[in-house]
């Protein structure tokens, strides 16, 4: 997996904005009920891609 990663405000994205991201390709990833500081969401998630798949840092 190569590109970008978009990490939404506290209140999550809009209908809208996730509808406008599906259409410029961009793949969905749900947290479950948790709550993150956008900090935190953006190591847990390199944390998650990493151990996910064969990628070489």
């Amino acid at each position: 997996m190569n590109g970008p990663v978009m990490i939404g405000p506290e209140g999550d994205f809009t209908l809208e904005e996730v509808d406008y991201a599906k259409k410029k390709g961009y793949t969905t990833l749900d947290l479950g009920k948790n709550r993150l500081r956008t900090e935190t969401a953006a190591v847990f998630v390199v944390s998650v891609l990493t151990v996910n798949c064969s990628c070489n840092y």
